[in-house]
């Protein structure tokens, strides 16, 4: 069995890391390394940690003296890597204990120029729905260029190819998994889906999120979006570029609609529609939303969440 490095960033999450660790400790595939990185917890995270680490030979405990960001704890754990494959889970995600077993089945097949992803699992009112991706295989840029957005806890790589791109942006603070990505597709990484639904992110609904803020969020993406400019355009162009910018403000003021709307928030609802740049794809997006709710099916294949940009310029593999 090959081994593969798993990255567990958390920062204040001493009531959910458990949930996270033992889902990965639960993994079909135990040839693994679980570094657990605290990006400077000032509660009783570090404690968790080392609990596990004292009873798992499996896991390393890695803190940071200060906290530097979600970017900088996983590029600690790339750092300390000795698998030759590199995945993680978020402290408020989990995955199904076959995950890790079905992403070395499909990588052994491929060498380093390539990365993966699988679909998620996301309950609605209790009951589990899985989304899957269908199967696709092209280079990383025209995946970005259709529209296609990094799963959360779906995403599974070489170690030394995210090492060749001097892993992640630390000045990225919105936005960490697109960051990758867009440097992974500067190199011409490919990229294929891997079937199943094997990710269950999110479980947390804690309201200090920073995912549910939205205004510092929109502050956070700007400072991305301005950080990436020179990577985008020399790579996809200042086309493309301004079609990406339109997208993440799109991706986000649906996100919020959707926050707003369950919450009964009908001026929160009104604000995401006037900043959206594109009301007609919300509206058509909340409306097809709203259909999914309703579709009774326990399964269902994944669309694009951007607006999909010409693929066939970036296109360099489909076989």
């Amino acid at each position: 069995m090959s081994l593969v490095t798993v990255c567990i960033a958390t920062f204040n999450r001493a009531a959910l890391l458990s949930r996270s660790v033992e889902s990965v400790r639960a993994q079909t595939h135990k040839d693994l390394q679980i570094i657990i990185v605290d990006d400077a917890s000032s509660d009783e995270t570090s404690s968790v940690a080392q609990t596990y680490a004292a009873t798992d030979s499996r896991i390393t405990c890695l803190r940071h003296n200060e906290n530097h960001g979600l970017g900088a704890a996983r590029n600690t754990a790339i750092q300390h890597a000795a698998g030759k494959y590199f995945t993680f889970i978020d402290d408020d995600d989990q995955w199904e204990s076959s995950v890790i077993e079905k992403f070395v089945a499909v990588a052994e097949h491929y060498d380093s120029n390539w990365c993966f992803c699988c679909g998620y699992i996301s309950k609605t009112r209790g009951r589990p729905i899985r989304y899957d991706f269908p199967k696709q295989e092209s280079s990383l840029k025209a995946f970005i260029a259709a529209g296609w957005t990094p799963p959360v806890a779906g995403q599974f790589y070489s170690t030394d190819t995210v090492r060749r791109v001097c892993g992640y942006n630390e000045r990225i603070s919105s936005g960490v998994d697109h960051d990758l990505w867009l440097k992974l597709a500067v190199v011409d990484i490919n990229i294929r889906t891997v079937q199943g639904c094997y990710a269950l992110p999110d479980v947390s609904v804690m309201p200090e999120k920073a995912t549910t803020n939205e205004e510092r969020r929109r502050r956070d993406l700007e400072k991305s979006l301005i950080e990436w400019r020179e990577l985008i355009e020399t790579s996809f162009g200042r086309e493309f570029y301004r079609h990406f910018i339109d997208c993440y403000q799109y991706y986000l003021s649906r996100k919020f609609f959707v926050l707003h709307a369950k919450r009964g928030n009908i001026a929160g609802v009104c604000k995401s529609i006037l900043i959206s740049p594109s009301k007609i794809w919300l509206i058509r997006s909340a409306i097809g939303s709203l259909i999914d709710r309703m579709n009774r099916s326990d399964r269902r294949t994944l669309t694009p969440v951007f607006m999909p940009f010409d693929a066939r310029r970036f296109e360099s593999r489909t076989d």
